[in-house]
């Protein structure tokens, strides 16, 4: 009788494990596939340990569930997730009911709002900014930087540039407002007016003030998470690269026959329209929604700075500055690798990249193949993909 128990034992080991492996198999596929999900498992576990095979669940049950022995056990890959309190049997059941009930907290209770600072546009800045523009004596600046009869490109750049931010913040109102966990980025001072009206008129249905609505993108707030890691580390994390480059920048002598870039102030103009008003600006804090609406007042100044840019072969350093702005790429950040770096740099070295790519592109041979699709104006690998793709079909 002592050996036929044994065996049994064992034979019920075997089976146990068998099964443990089969559900660890099978939850692992499903944490690789959603690994920001809640899983909770629930079973008679019998003779058999979960955390034997899976360690980072939590055990939530503490109370019996069948005469004196704990058997339904209830886990979740979340500590503290839920509180579980007994309930009575079900029919002729002799398990007792478990139930399972949340106990986090909401995020908005946990975290405290913070204050952000934020600029806003009163009625009348743009005409202010244009008018500021327009009376500057911009030949000021250059005279300034000039010396022997050699222009500092370094000087006049960050002078012109740091006169128009000096505007910028002269016409704009520096706001203080408070900013909550939960807050969404879409919920802008004209959302939070149209829900107000509309709760004091419950029976209009605000069709005209909904299509007035006007989204903006919104940025994760990091502020939190970046205190564990720090600035600093971010800054060693992003710049690794730049250890290794020692190398001094040499200007290369043009061929004779070189066709040279002329840049007007036409066609510069005409680059700073097309710039997104909407735009991030870079270090310089120059917006984009200032070159477009003052494009007729600094397509001449900014035409200046890009010819002698181009005469010297050098780029200012305060053009090629980028704010580096950490993005995280998952709810949960545990290392600095879990955050993705967001380059702002300066809208205007944009615009004068624009202009450099336009007279490149005027020197390509006209012999381009019509089957190239990187790095051109509306070509992408799906073009690729449905050209051969549509070969295929058409030859089979």
């Amino acid at each position: 009788m002592r050996a036929n128990s044994l065996e049994k034992e064992m034979l019920l080991g075997m089976n146990t494990q068998e099964a443990l492996q089969e559900l660890y198999g099978a939850i692992s596929v499903l944490q690789n596939v959603h690994p920001d999900r809640l899983f909770i498992v629930v079973r008679d576990f019998n003779h058999a340990n979960l955390k034997s095979v899976l360690p980072k669940f939590h055990q939530h049950v503490n109370f019996a569930t069948r005469g004196a022995n704990t058997l339904d056990l209830v886990y979740t890959n979340i500590s503290g997730a839920y509180r579980v309190e007994p309930r009575p049997h079900l029919g002729y059941s002799d398990h007792m009911s478990v139930m399972l009930i949340p106990a986090y907290r909401l995020i908005v209770r946990c975290s405290k709002p913070f204050l952000k600072q934020v600029r806003t546009w009163p009625a009348g800045a743009i005409s202010a900014l244009q008018d500021c523009f327009e009376q500057t004596t911009w030949i000021t600046f250059k005279e300034a930087a000039t010396d022997g009869g050699t222009v500092n490109l370094e000087e006049y750049t960050a002078s012109v540039t740091g006169y128009i931010s000096k505007c910028i913040g002269d016409v704009t109102v520096s706001k203080t407002i408070t900013t909550r966990p939960n807050q969404k980025p879409w919920m802008t001072a004209e959302v939070h007016m149209l829900l107000r009206n509309r709760d004091s008129e419950p029976n209009c249905h605000m069709l005209s003030g909904k299509q007035s609505v006007h989204t903006h993108r919104g940025s994760m707030d990091t502020s939190k998470t970046l205190v564990k890691h720090g600035a600093y580390a971010l800054n060693d994390f992003y710049a690794w690269f730049e250890a290794q480059n020692n190398v001094a920048a040499e200007k290369s002598i043009p061929p004779q026959n070189d066709q040279v870039l002329c840049l007007t102030a036409a066609d510069v103009n005409c680059t700073l329209r097309g710039v997104n008003p909407w735009k991030a600006a870079g270090p310089d804090n120059i917006l984009g929604r200032v070159l477009t609406e003052c494009a007729d007042q600094l397509a001449d100044v900014l035409t200046d700075i890009f010819k002698i840019s181009l005469s010297c072969a050098a780029v200012p350093t305060c053009f090629k500055t980028t704010t580096i702005v950490p993005m995280p790429k998952k709810p949960t950040v545990s290392c600095l690798n879990d955050y993705r770096p967001i380059a702002l740099t300066s809208i205007i070295m944009k615009c004068f990249k624009r202009l450099v790519m336009r007279h490149i592109k005027t020197q390509l041979p006209p012999s381009l193949d019509s089957l190239q699709f990187a790095y051109r104006f509306n070509r992408s690998t799906d073009d690729a993909i449905y050209h051969t793709s549509s070969g295929t079909h058409t030859s089979g």
